[in-house]
C-alpha cells in the first residue's frame, strides 16, 4: 500500500490529516506500507510525534512501514529529533553554531 504525505502543519487539518492516514492504515495487516513524502515540502517537528503514533499502530499489526521520497528540507525536519532512524534514515551529525557573545 502506497500512503502520500502531503505539507502538514501544527492545525486542525494538519491533525486531520494524520486522522486519515491512520484510518487507511487500520485496513492494513502484515502489508508493505511505503509512506510517499514527495509531495510533502513542509512537515512541522512537532506533527512527528502524532505520526510517529500513527505508524506504531500499523506495526503493531505487523506491517512493514518504510519513508520515500523525502525532500531534503523534510527530512532535515525530522531527522532533528531521531524520529527517522528507525525508518532507514542515518543519523546525521548535527552542526552547532557557535553562541552569540554575551554583551556584559
Amino acid at each position: 500500500m502506497e500512503c502520500i504525505v502531503g505539507n502538514t502543519e501544527n492545525s486542525l487539518e494538519g491533525y486531520k490529516s494524520l486522522a486519515r492516514l491512520a484510518t487507511e492504515m487500520t485496513r492494513c495487516f502484515l502489508e508493505e506500507i511505503h509512506l510517499d513524502f514527495c509531495d510533502c515540502e513542509w512537515f512541522e517537528a512537532n506533527m512527528s510525534a502524532p505520526l510517529g503514533v500513527v505508524l506504531a499502530c500499523a506495526a503493531d499489526d505487523l506491517n512493514d512501514v518504510s519513508i520515500v521520497g523525502m525532500h531534503e528540507k523534510t527530512k532535515d525536519i525530522l531527522a532533528r529529533n531521531g524520529f527517522l532512524t528507525e525508518y532507514g534514515y542515518g543519523h546525521e551529525e548535527t552542526v552547532l553554531l557557535p553562541r552569540c557573545p554575551t554583551v556584559a
